[in-house]
């Protein structure tokens, strides 16, 4: 069931009636109930539901366990289980491929048949579950003794799928409380926010896909400069389609009265790449930060080891986004890109005193996030291709076949869109842009921004956002969106 299908349209409608209706005491359980219909519309066998059964009960019951008795031999028990289910349905072929490598080169041969399908969502259940299990270990939740209470946390349906990462004191506490029935303006803002990322996703990140398919799949086709336009066109789509998701499920939230972290903040408006994370799917960040980088050591030890541990996290963060040697490059990268910022920060500091440049203006620091986000695309490259071969080949394809007349001869037109859909394109980034730069501005979305205007301006806004997507998202009965793309991690 996506998001951006007419069955969730319909789904939300009697869901959101349905929990009007329901006893306060008694909406967890209608909550578990949308996740249960949701997450299984998503399945073609329902046996793929056992596995978040088996996570919501292991970690549970885990920490009632050790809350009790506080031994950590059940914490540790408990937490390696919950990750047993991702490491084997995520990582099995992954095991299998280095292994079978391993046997060839030793003189044996056979690959060894080991193809699990994986559940939707099971990188972000199991990380959500398993912080649960971690905060009630360091104390900074109470466990759960409600089972379905718990259940409704973990399978929360709009965050199950691809995020945000919810923690337990947030979305867990507003589960726990008995909170009175949404308002008709926590219903109009989730509308905003659900309309605003459908508009995203199917007008603007569809059609960047196009353009992005039709160039990096035949590469070898296009000089460099398509390719790098294709790159950049890449790292926008990225931020569409993962932003897109993260505006619906807060906008799916918010029309239940519950209000889910914000997982993006205009984060290519960034000047480092420290700042670039603190934007840029911050649940899944803050995740990597308080569990794995904190625990390892954080800032509080020497530079060699500090930076070694950034290593350690960008390497574990590129593992988590997908079972190929491309995301852990892509992971290395921006640990790279974080070590080398570290080691040359009072150099370059020193250099710009003895310049006296005016680090105050402008130009410096649309400079600065320029240089964030190039380097934050070259990045992009290798987590679009299949093998790290093929994006090196990518990155000299723009580098070794320069040709800077094909921006002004027509060949952007060959690369995959018309002219009437690169005009609705830029016409729709110019929209996306605008409400960025706002955000920027306000710190406010747009569900905030639309509603301190007039009725009648915010109005007429939503009404055009829904006009357009429905004419320039929705191609008619055979087209199908594709689906997210963090679904697949």
């Amino acid at each position: 069931m996506q998001l951006t299908s007419v069955y969730f349209i319909v789904f939300m409608a009697f869901a959101i009636l349905g929990f009007q209706c329901c006893s306060s005491r008694y909406r967890y359980l209608f909550i578990l109930l949308c996740n249960i219909l949701f997450y299984t519309g998503w399945i073609n066998d329902i046996k793929s539901a056992f596995s978040l059964a088996a996570v919501i009960i292991v970690t549970w019951a885990g920490a009632l366990l050790y809350h009790k008795t506080r031994y950590r031999f059940i914490l540790h028990v408990c937490l390696a289980a919950s990750f047993l289910f991702l490491v084997w349905f995520k990582y099995a072929d992954f095991m299998t491929a280095a292994l079978d490598k391993i046997l060839r080169y030793s003189g044996h041969s056979g690959p060894i048949p080991l193809s699990p399908m994986a559940p939707i969502g099971i990188s972000f259940f199991t990380f959500q579950a398993a912080g649960y299990l971690i905060d009630v270990y360091r104390g900074k939740t109470m466990p759960e003794k409600n089972l379905f209470r718990y259940a409704a946390f973990v399978s929360f349906f709009p965050t199950i799928t691809s995020g945000p990462i919810e923690r337990s004191d947030h979305l867990l506490k507003q589960l726990r409380e008995v909170r009175p029935r949404p308002s008709f303006d926590d219903v109009r803002r989730g509308f905003i926010l659900f309309v605003y990322g459908a508009f995203v996703k199917l007008v603007i990140s569809e059609r960047l896909a196009l353009l992005v398919s039709s160039v990096m799949d035949y590469y070898h086709f296009y000089s460099g400069i398509v390719c790098f336009i294709a790159a950049v066109c890449y790292s926008v789509q990225i931020y569409c389609d993962f932003s897109s998701y993260s505006l619906m499920a807060a906008g799916a939230a918010k029309c239940f009265g519950f209000d889910i972290v914000e997982n993006f903040t205009v984060p290519y408006f960034s000047e480092t790449l420290q700042e670039f994370w603190r934007r840029w799917h911050i649940s899944l960040s803050t995740w990597f930060r308080d569990y794995v980088y904190i625990p390892l050591g954080g800032n509080r030890c020497s530079g060699l080891r500090k930076n070694i541990n950034l290593l350690i996290t960008f390497l574990v963060s590129g593992l988590w986004h997908g079972a190929n040697w491309t995301f852990v490059f892509w992971g290395f990268l921006h640990g790279f890109y974080q070590v080398v910022g570290n080691l040359t920060r009072k150099g370059r500091n020193k250099a710009l005193q003895l310049l006296r440049v005016n680090t105050e203006c402008f130009s410096y620091h649309l400079f600065r996030k320029l240089i964030v986000f190039l380097l934050v695309t070259f990045a992009w490259i290798f987590f679009r291709f299949d093998t790290i071969t093929e994006a090196f080949s990518y990155i000299w394809r723009i580098f070794g076949h320069v040709r800077l007349w094909e921006i002004f001869d027509g060949t952007v037109y060959e690369m995959g869109l018309d002219y009437m859909e690169l005009a609705v394109l830029f016409f729709s980034l110019s929209v996306l842009i605008l409400a960025d730069v706002l955000k920027y501005k306000t710190r406010k979305n747009i569900d905030c921004l639309l509603l301190e205007q007039n009725i009648l301006f915010h109005c007429l806004v939503v009404a055009l956002l829904i006009t357009v997507t429905m004419v320039y998202g929705l191609y008619g009965p055979g087209f199908d969106a594709r689906e997210f793309i963090y679904i697949r991690f």
